[in-house]
């Protein structure tokens, strides 16, 4: 399950070991001519991913501060 966070959006905005090995492969295709470069756009939409990912794991984040303001 974690993979899967990770592959989709999951601490987007930060730069983590998975984005690392991403990129390490992506440039090693480049090199290998099995790759094209991607556009600024491209890459940045890459690394953000799914937005239904990412509207859930803030609604996850904002019902568990509300629950923790709520009950502790």
């Amino acid at each position: 399950m974690r993979t899967v966070l990770l592959a989709t959006g999951e601490n987007y905005g930060h730069w983590n070991s998975y984005r690392e090995n991403h990129y390490m492969a992506r440039l090693k295709e480049i090199k290998e001519g099995r790759a094209v470069l991607l556009t600024a756009k491209e890459w940045q939409d890459k690394m953000r991913g799914q937005k239904d990912l990412r509207r859930f794991k803030l609604r996850v984040e904002a019902k568990s501060k509300e629950f923790l303001d709520n009950f502790l």
